[in-house]
């Protein structure tokens, strides 16, 4: 079985007072943190076929960065085609 490891980020956002004592409000309601709260709520918010294309290209980027660097052989539009 092979597991995924996603690695996390964090960010500084400004918002306003008023929601963000509405958001924590929510937040403990649902014995959540906040910031497992608002991941929450943009999983919901932002469709899945976003994220996936995302990962996507981010593949792509550290599969070029290997080739740059020679670590890994670049493929062929044939074996492109085939892998279709």
């Amino acid at each position: 079985m092979s597991t995924t490891i996603k690695t996390k980020s964090s960010a500084s956002i400004r918002i306003d007072t008023d929601l963000l004592n509405i958001l924590k409000s929510n937040a403990k309601r649902d014995n959540r943190s906040l910031s497992n709260y608002l991941e929450t709520i943009l999983f919901e918010i932002i469709p899945q076929q976003s994220i996936d294309r995302t990962e996507g290209i981010c593949q792509g980027l550290r599969e070029v960065k290997m080739i740059k660097e020679g670590k890994l052989k670049a493929k062929s539009a044939d074996e492109l085609f085939d892998e279709l």
